[in-house]
C-alpha cells in the first residue's frame, strides 16, 4: 500500500509507504497525526466520513491517493466539490467507484477498538449482525410472548386470591344441588296429617263435654264416641322435627355444593392459566433457544463470544468483566473481520495503548490480514512515522 496527501487538514504533501501489518503515526499535538488517518477514512469511507472542509487553510484544493495494489483510489475536493476515482493498475475505471469500495468495506467502522466502546445494546447487535441473526425481529417476538405471559401471570395471581378466600375444594361432593322439593312435599304431609289428629282430639273433647251437659243424648253420644274411637282413618301423630332437621341439612348441603362448585371452577380457570403461562414460558425458552442456536452456529470472529439477555458475555463472563486483554482481542478480532476485503483499520487513541496492547494489535492484524494504522503522541517509537508541522520527518 501507498498513501499520498496533499493538502488535507493540517497535511501539506505526505508520502507513506508502510510496512508490516501495524503502522505506527508518531508526533506532538496539531502536527498532523490526525489528518493522516483521517485522509484514509475520507478516501474510501465516501462523503459521509468527510468533513465540510477538508482543505489546508490557504490551498485552494487536496488529493488523496491510495495504491491498494489491486485498486487505486483518488479522491480530489475542491471548495466546492469532492470527486473520487477508482481505477485498476492498468488504467481501467470503474463507473461507480464508492459502491465498490462500500462492497469491499462492508460494514466500515476502520476502527478495530470501536467495539469496546460500544454499550451492550449496540455489541449486541453488532454479533448478531455478524451472526446474521435478526436481533430486533427476535426482541419483538419475545416482547409480545413475553407480555401475554406477564398478562396471564396477573390472572393467575388473582385467581389465586380468590380460591384462597374460598375454602378447600371437597371433590367428594356432588356438583348438582339436592332436591327440596320432596323434602317440603314430606313435611306439608306430616303437617296436613297432624292438623287432623289435631281436630280428631278436638272433637273428641268437645264430645265428651256435650256427653257431660246432655245426659239424655248420652247412648247418642257414645255411639257417636265409639265412632269416632273406631274410626279406620284415624292416624298417629308424625314427629316433624326430624322433618325439618331434614330440610336444614338438604340446605346446608346445597350451600356448601354451591360454594364448592364455585371454589372447583375456581381451581379449573387456574390451572387452565397455568398451563396457558407454561405454554408462553415455553415458547420464551424456545425463541431464546433459537437465538443461542444461531449465535453458536455462527462464524464469529472469536471463539466463546455469545449474546444473550444480558448482553455479550466472552467464555460465560460479560465482556465488560473481562480482561483488559481479553477485550482489546475481542474488538480486534471484530473490527477486522467486519472488513475482510480492504482491511485497513485506525486507531486513533492509540497513546493509550501500552506494549502490551500494540503487540496484542500487531498479533490480531497478522492473523486477519489486516494493516492498522496507530496514531500516538510523542516520537519515542523508532520504527514510527513522524509527522511534524504536516509532513513527514
Amino acid at each position: 500500500m501507498e498513501l499520498q496527501v496533499e493538502n488535507v487538514k493540517r497535511l501539506k504533501a505526505v508520502t507513506v509507504r508502510p510496512d508490516g501489518s501495524l503502522v505506527v503515526i508518531n508526533g506532538n499535538n496539531a502536527q498532523g497525526k490526525s489528518s493522516l488517518l483521517d485522509s484514509i477514512a475520507y478516501a474510501l469511507g465516501g462523503k459521509a466520513l468527510c468533513p465540510e472542509d477538508p482543505i489546508r487553510h490557504g490551498e485552494e484544493n487536496a488529493e488523496i491517493k491510495i495504491d491498494l495494489g489491486d485498486l487505486i483510489v483518488q479522491r480530489r475536493f475542491t471548495a466546492k466539490t469532492s470527486t473520487l476515482k477508482v481505477t485498476t493498475p492498468e488504467g481501467a475505471e470503474w463507473k461507480t467507484p464508492q459502491t465498490i469500495l462500500d462492497g469491499m468495506l462492508k460494514k466500515l467502522t476502520l476502527d478495530p477498538l470501536a467495539f469496546s466502546r460500544m454499550d451492550n445494546a449496540e455489541q449486541m447487535k453488532t454479533l448478531c449482525g455478524l451472526a446474521g441473526f435478526d436481533l430486533d425481529a427476535y426482541r419483538q417476538a419475545r416482547k409480545e410472548v413475553y407480555d401475554e405471559r406477564t398478562l396471564i401471570g396477573r390472572d393467575i395471581k388473582q385467581a389465586k386470591a380468590v380460591l384462597d378466600e374460598l375454602p378447600e375444594v371437597d371433590d367428594d361432593l356432588p356438583t348438582a344441588p339436592i332436591n327440596q322439593s320432596e323434602a317440603w312435599q314430606e313435611l306439608k304431609d306430616a303437617q296436613s296429617n297432624n292438623r287432623e289428629i289435631v281436630a280428631v282430639q278436638g272433637a273428641i273433647e268437645e264430645t265428651k263435654k256435650r256427653i257431660e251437659r246432655l245426659e239424655a243424648e248420652l247412648e247418642e253420644q257414645r255411639a257417636c264416641l265409639a265412632a269416632i274411637e273406631h274410626d279406620p282413618l284415624q292416624k298417629e301423630i308424625i314427629d316433624e322435627a326430624p322433618i325439618e332437621q331434614k330440610i336444614r341439612d338438604i340446605v346446608d348441603l346445597n350451600d356448601r355444593i354451591g360454594t364448592n362448585n364455585e371454589a372447583r371452577d375456581k381451581r379449573e380457570s387456574l390451572e387452565k392459566l397455568e398451563a396457558e403461562y407454561e405454554v408462553f414460558t415455553k415458547c420464551i425458552e424456545r425463541l431464546d433457544a433459537e437465538r443461542d442456536k444461531s449465535i453458536a452456529n455462527a462464524n464469529l470472529p472469536v471463539d466463546g463470544l455469545s449474546v444473550q439477555e444480558g448482553g455479550v458475555f466472552y467464555r460465560g463472563v460479560p465482556l465488560d468483566q473481562a480482561s483488559s486483554a481479553e477485550r482489546l482481542r475481542v474488538s480486534c478480532a471484530i473490527g477486522m473481520a467486519d472488513n475482510p476485503e480492504i482491511n485497513i483499520q485506525l486507531i486513533r487513541d492509540g497513546s493509550l495503548l501500552d506494549e502490551d496492547g500494540l503487540g496484542i494489535v500487531a498479533e490480531m492484524a497478522d492473523a486477519h490480514g489486516a494493516q492498522v494504522w496507530i496514531e500516538r503522541v510523542g516520537k519515542g517509537d523508532e520504527a514510527a512515522i513522524v509527522i511534524e508541522d504536516g509532513e513527514v520527518v
